[in-house]
């Protein structure tokens, strides 16, 4: 991972995120913002290829028949857009919740089909700055939720 600085403020957003230190993972963005702001796509790809991995569907890291079965079905059905609302355990849809989470959620089933015009025209749809950052920050409180929770359920 040598050709990849970032790595080290990723896996530290990640972290901080998980162990849920709010100001750690403030730092740690404002850094990428700021040194890495062109790596994002990649950065987001790593946090959700990471939490797929911590999940057991990875087939490089758990090659069973079932993690390779499960990759496969979702590549061909890629998963429904729905978000769980924590507060009121409602389920949203796109149109139901913030753009920055309606992103967040296509980037990441975008990954999960292994789309990649999909993936990239979802980040061209999101205007740069602000709701970029806020697109970035959802993919990764997704992720780190899933890894916390133990489950495959992004929510908002």
């Amino acid at each position: 991972m040598a050709d990849y600085p970032w790595v080290k403020w990723a896996r530290l957003a990640l972290d901080a995120e998980i162990r849920q230190e709010p100001l750690r993972v403030k730092w740690a963005l404002e850094t990428i913002a700021k040194v890495y702001p062109n790596d994002t796509p990649a950065i987001m790809l790593a946090w959700i290829d990471t939490g797929v991995a911590a999940l057991g569907l990875d087939p490089a890291k758990n090659p069973t028949l079932r993690a390779r079965r499960r990759l496969r079905e979702l590549a061909a059905n890629p998963p429904a857009i729905a978000f769980h609302e924590i507060e009121t355990g409602s389920i949203k849809h796109a149109d139901e919740v913030p753009a920055s989470v309606a992103a967040a959620g296509r980037l990441i089933a975008a990954r999960l089909a292994n789309d990649e015009a999909q993936f990239v025209a979802v980040l061209a749809s999101v205007p740069e700055g602000r709701e970029l950052g806020l697109v970035f920050a959802r993919v990764l409180t997704a992720v780190a939720r899933w890894i916390r929770d133990g489950s495959f359920v992004p929510r908002p």
